[in-house]
């Protein structure tokens, strides 16, 4: 018992997340905002999912093996950037 109510007093309550058991999430707060990182692992489908920020629900279609970062800001949403495994796979670089 006194696991679950150290990992709950750890868990934001300002954020919500459902979905499939192929999505990895994580939330960071920096100052006002809140940046929130969503992984589909699975290779080969998008996966839906909600995503309930200060009480506002959002629905979330992430491609597959991608990843998706939401800002917010006050409880708004201000920004959104992704990445997909392609982009990584297709970039070269010189060393």
């Amino acid at each position: 018992r006194t696991f679950l109510q150290a990992v709950s007093a750890g868990q934001n309550e300002d954020v919500k997340f459902s979905g499939s058991d192929r999505f990895r999430y994580a939330v960071y707060e920096e100052h006002d905002k809140l940046r929130i990182y969503i992984l589909n692992t699975d290779a080969d489908n998008n996966q839906d999912c909600k995503l309930t920020v200060q009480g506002v629900s959002h629905r979330l279609c992430v491609k597959a093996c991608s990843l998706e970062v939401l800002v917010f800001s006050n409880g708004r949403y201000v920004q959104q950037d992704g990445l997909a495994f392609q982009d990584i796979n297709n970039q070269t670089k010189e060393i």
